[in-house]
């Protein structure tokens, strides 16, 4: 079963990579197998974890790798790379399968495709911590590398990333042959990274022109990827909205670059999709998240400075103080909302250590 779609203007959409972490309660390791349609037998048991977990499992020629026996609330953890998304389609439609006196059927009736039925299946137990989305324009109809090149360095174009980087590879020897062509934009730590490459270079293929385009989000932006994919049942559709959300190749007609034109070939390529934002606000500051943040960063230094210091805790009262004038509008109006009488609770010499110019009294 194939994991993309080609695109009305020739272009393929495919999942590259899919991680979600299981945080359904109670759910085992042999309740993920079933979810992606597999048995334990698919699966062999690898020497080491990783990624925090001390087991993992890996499903049998193919890089679909199950992470467990992690640390409490960690959950079940499963990353599955883009040559084994197909497999992984496969498997769970097959899952679906009821045998039959005239062969087998499916159980129920679909009315969105397996991948929005997947997707579905996987997001009700659990998050989704990386999708990346790829475009593929083989036989290079649009862009080359060489061409991107000179659009990034001529600057026609609007982005949201805030820089770029080109990347070429090349053998050592005297002919200086190119073996890699990659273009970065934004940070790859960041929640929306993309890299542009020469996918027939990688491939170490000369039959063939391929330039790849990848998105990789990450945590929120990934979580809503899933939801519009999921809602609009329609791969192709949902990333070339979020690239052209994310970059746009002008022409430089105007000197005000937010009223240039959009260069034509670029039209083409994103399909005249309308440009769709994955950006989530931050979520208010409250107790509960300052605390949760506490346990899962701040909590180990602690200790250690508890250990240092003999086991006495009289250091705190130093971060305390400290803490005290370092107090902004977010975290007074999550105590305000939290314990509305904390005011009248403390001193007035305490509260005077808040600075005067965050305190809203």
């Amino acid at each position: 079963m194939e994991s993309g779609e080609y695109t009305k203007n020739g272009l393929r959409v495919s999942i590259d990579w899919l991680s979600f972490t299981v945080t359904a309660e109670h759910f085992s390791i042999a309740d993920v197998i079933e979810l992606l349609g597999f048995q334990l037998s698919d699966f062999s048991s690898l020497e080491h974890g990783g990624m925090g977990y001390k087991s993992a499992l890996k499903l049998k020629g193919f890089p679909i790798t199950i992470f467990y026996d992690g640390n409490e609330n960690m959950g079940i953890h499963v990353t599955i790379s883009g040559s084994a998304v197909s497999e992984a389609m496969r498997a769970f439609s097959e899952s679906l399968l009821t045998p039959g006196p005239f062969g087998d059927y499916y159980e129920k009736p679909f009315d969105a495709s397996f991948l929005s039925c997947w997707l579905s299946k996987i997001q009700s137990v659990g998050k989704i911590s990386r999708l990346d989305l790829a475009i593929d324009d083989l036989g290079e109809n649009y862009f080359s590398m060489d061409e991107l090149v000179q659009i990034f360095e001529s600057g026609s174009y609007v982005s949201k990333f805030r820089k770029w980087q080109n990347l070429v590879d090349r053998n050592l020897g005297s002919d200086q042959e190119k073996t890699g062509h990659t273009i970065y934009l934004g940070k790859r730590q960041s929640a929306l990274f993309l890299r542009i490459y020469d996918k027939a270079l990688e491939q170490k293929t000369d039959s063939l022109s391929w330039v790849r385009w990848e998105l990789e989000l990450k945590e929120d932006r990934a979580e809503k990827a899933v939801k519009q994919l999921i809602e609009k049942d329609n791969l192709g559709s949902v990333c070339m909205a979020i690239l052209s959300n994310s970059l746009r190749l002008i022409e430089l007609d105007n000197p005000n670059k937010s009223r240039c034109s959009i260069n034509p070939l670029w039209q083409k390529f994103i399909d005249n999709v309308r440009p769709l934002s994955l950006y989530t606000a931050l979520p208010e500051k409250t107790i509960a998240r300052i605390e949760n943040w506490v346990n899962r960063q701040v909590a180990p230094s602690l200790a250690t400075l508890l250990f240092a210091n003999d086991g006495d805790i009289t250091f705190l009262t130093r971060f305390i103080d400290n803490g005290m004038i370092r107090l902004n509008k977010s975290h007074l109006d999550a105590l305000d909302k939290y314990a509305p009488d904390w005011r009248s609770i403390y001193a007035e010499s305490v509260l005077e250590k808040i600075n005067d110019s965050t305190r809203d009294f």
